[in-house]
This record gives C-alpha cells, structure tokens and sequence, in this order.
C-alpha cells in the first residue's frame, strides 16, 4: 500500500468539497505550476513544496479561517481529508509552517492575487452551472 487516502469523490467537508471540484476537475496543478514557473530555478532543482500543494495549502487556510502559516500547516498534519486534499499519503510529511513561509516568500503578491482570482472565478461558474441545471 502506497499510504494514499480514499477516493477524493468521497468528501464530507463543507469547506473542501467545493475547493477539491476546482482543484481536481479544472486542471487547477497545470495552471499553478504555469503561474510560479518564472519562481524556480531551471538548474537548482525545485524547493521542497510543489506550487499546487502551497497553493491548497493558503486555500485552505482562506476558506478554512485558518489565519497562519502554523495553523494550516497543524491542521494538515492533523487531518485526514486535508492530506488527501493536499495529495499527501499517511506515510509521507506535510509541510511544517516555516516551508508554507519560505514559499509565500519566494512568490510575489500578483502571482497570488491570479491564483486566488482564477479559483474564485472557477467557484462561480461552477456555481452558477449548477444553479441553472448544468452539472
């Protein structure tokens, strides 16, 4: 067994149910890892938290009313459904406050406002769709 959690079709969450149809459905890695491309170095390798991975991080925070890098990272060693939210299986770590910082570091502010508004963005017409009968 690899250490992977259930299928994410299965979520309970208020709060990552409608963030996990975004993430997965709307090829929400690709966009990120486009978005931060110009932020890693070609040669040195990349730092130790993929842009997707940073990203539902801060997304959880936002939508989770989770207002520090300490507070995210403790809930997502802490749950289940976050780890498989965050693509993270039992057998592996998440990652701790001080690599969430670095990288919030290492990405600029605009950067952060085109993720957060293509998220946003993809909520509401998805949330419309639905509304109107379309998924």
């Amino acid at each position: 067994m690899d250490g992977r959690l259930g299928d994410p079709g299965n979520c309970r969450s208020s709060v990552l149910c409608p963030l996990e149809r975004v993430v997965r459905q709307q090829a929400f890695d690709r966009f990120v890892e486009g978005e931060c491309r110009e932020f890693y170095a070609s040669k040195m390798g990349r730092p130790s938290l993929t842009p997707g991975i940073y990203f539902r991080l801060l997304l959880l925070g936002y939508f989770g009313g989770i207002d520090s890098e300490g507070g995210i990272a403790w809930r997502a060693e802490d749950s289940l459904s976050i780890r498989r939210f965050l693509g993270i299986g039992l057998d592996e770590p998440t990652p701790d406050h001080s690599t969430i910082l670095r990288t919030r570091r290492l990405i600029d502010v605009e950067t952060h406002k085109s993720v957060f508004g293509w998220v946003l963005q993809v909520a509401a017409t998805e949330a419309a769709q639905r509304s109107t009968g379309g998924f």
